[in-house]
């Protein structure tokens, strides 16, 4: 592939092939860590700066990779876990266009009614490479909180990152208390009965209310402790 794509949109590539690193001199960088397919749709973003589509006369083979049985039994979560692969991707190598558009889409792409929440495995993917405070990962926690709250199933906990849950738990307070976007919610928004079920399961809605008294307490200690110059 042209080197010149390669460095002009990555820094890591930049640094790679054009500095005093062994890379430079074969021209030849091994990525070990990332899977053939994830990589097959970068060099394809990188020639066409736009992710496979089938409808633009892309080749079979790439757009039944992208969207693989993304149909009525599958709900899109194909094309979920590869914009999150390519994010990760992206964010490994210092791509930063690639970073922007990867989120983009996958944003539009969950905000389809008929998109389902991304399996486990891709939301593992996303929090054990990114920073839990990148948005990749607190979309991934507002998705599941907010906006496709009532598409939870019973699931295992141990399928899912610690982190993942804690702040799912977190979120779900803070929409007890002030609601998705940030207001005093009604009724019908407090429906936190999506349980997290498995060995040593909790139940978001009991996490939730913990939480809640949790601050609470803390919030009581303190005044107490300053009235009383503790």
């Amino acid at each position: 592939m042209h080197e010149h794509l390669l460095t002009h949109y990555s820094e890591f590539f930049r640094a790679a092939l054009t500095g005093s690193f062994r890379e430079a001199e074969d021209k030849t960088v091994k990525l070990e860590e990332d899977q053939p397919l994830t990589f097959e749709f970068f060099v394809h973003w990188l020639y066409y700066q736009r992710f496979p589509d089938k409808s633009k006369g892309d080749a079979d083979e790439i757009t039944s990779a992208w969207v693989k049985g993304d149909d009525e039994k599958n709900y899109g979560s194909t094309k979920s876990r590869n914009l999150i692969n390519l994010h990760v991707f992206s964010d490994r190598y210092n791509i930063p266009q690639l970073f922007r558009k990867s989120m983009d889409e996958f944003y539009w792409h969950m905000s389809r009614a008929s998109t389902d929440l991304p399996c486990t495995d891709a939301i593992n993917t996303a929090f054990n490479a990114l920073d839990q405070e990148s948005p990749m990962c607190r979309y991934l926690i507002h998705v599941h909180c907010c906006v496709k709250r009532e598409d939870w199933e019973v699931l295992d906990r141990e399928d899912y990152p610690e982190d993942f849950l804690w702040n799912a738990l977190l979120r779900y307070a803070d929409i007890a208390t002030k609601g998705p976007h940030g207001k005093a919610p009604g009724a019908k928004a407090l429906r936190l009965s999506h349980p997290c079920n498995g060995r040593g399961a909790v139940r978001l809605q009991k996490g939730a209310e913990t939480a809640k008294e949790d601050a609470l307490l803390s919030s009581t200690t303190n005044r107490t402790i300053r009235q009383t110059g503790g």
